[in-house]
């Protein structure tokens, strides 16, 4: 993938889960609590689901495979939507970071899972 894409793709995905969890501010503590039809039970296990994915989507392509474990399990508190969206708008910057941080080899070299490749689970520079 071309670093333009990349790039685009990473800054869309963070415009959208601000407006995700902007848009959630909305509810009542009750309502955002609420046992609901949703695939984690709550607006709030929805949006924690949500942010221990990016968190640990991004460890697992910097080659730290974090296991079983949730983002709350290494001391971060996402005990509340603003706590959630705090570390959400953290992780974007990480993520932006991490992607700056890859060349045009990396970019292009095929992903892999860290069995295949026995190490790392993404290209490093």
């Amino acid at each position: 993938m071309d670093a333009d894409t990349l790039f685009a793709l990473v800054r869309f995905h963070a415009w959208a889960n601000d407006r995700i969890l902007t848009t959630a501010a909305g509810l009542s503590d009750e309502e955002f609590r609420r046992t609901a039809n949703l695939d984690h039970g709550s607006a709030f296990q929805t949006l924690r689901h949500l942010v221990d994915v990016d968190w640990s989507w991004r460890e697992f392509c910097m080659g730290n495979d974090v296991g079983e474990t949730y983002v709350w399990d290494h001391g971060v508190a996402l005990d509340d939507l603003a706590a959630i969206h705090a570390f959400s708008l953290e992780e974007d910057a990480r993520l932006r970071s991490f992607v700056e941080s890859l060349d045009d080899a990396a970019l292009t070299e095929p992903w892999r899972t860290s069995r295949d490749r026995g190490g790392s689970s993404w290209p490093t520079s």
